[in-house]
């Protein structure tokens, strides 16, 4: 709703035309809107984790090693792939890169829990509304959003943890 009365500001007086969200000579607002719910973070919520700082092109061979522990996964890249756990018998929801050997199901690993795409000679890495969730560096992966995955990330897959380097490790 317009607001069509005369505002008159209460910090400096001016009167302001009908319908002005802001007075006109100091730029105090005139119209409260609702307030914002103010919550609380705890300390980790604020702590900013800086992550790697590594390359973020791709080379042209377009692998990608995924380094659990001491165990390496070296997968080629098209344009996409799906990461994930396969479950015994089920062939309907295969992923492309199966992390069942490395522990994947006790780890909450779900069975297509996140996508990696090449776009640009950049990888980016989308959670696909996982059980367990994805984190980046410490950081949640919100579900259905791509984040840059750089030489170096950590990228933890329910409580499965990786770290991803696009060359693959000798």
């Amino acid at each position: 709703m317009i607001n069509t009365a005369i505002e008159t500001c209460t910090v400096c007086g001016h009167v302001n035309r009908p319908g002005e969200l802001a007075c006109a000579n100091c730029g105090t607002l005139l119209v409260a809107g609702p307030l914002t719910k103010q919550i609380s973070f705890t300390e980790d919520a604020l702590r900013i984790a800086v992550g790697p700082t590594g390359k973020v092109f791709m080379a042209e061979q377009r692998r990608i090693t995924l380094k659990i522990g001491d165990e390496q996964v070296v997968m080629q890249l098209g344009d996409s792939l799906i990461v994930g756990r396969q479950i015994p018998g089920d062939v309907e929801s295969l992923p492309v890169e199966d992390l069942t050997p490395y522990g994947a199901a006790e780890k909450g690993v779900s069975r297509q829990h996140i996508k990696l795409t090449l776009k640009n000679d950049m990888v980016y890495a989308t959670d696909l509304g996982s059980t367990n969730g994805t984190r980046l560096n410490g950081h949640t992966v919100l579900p259905n959003s791509a984040r840059l995955l750089r030489d170096g990330d950590t990228l933890q897959l329910g409580s499965l943890a990786m770290t991803v380097r696009f060359d693959a490790i000798a």
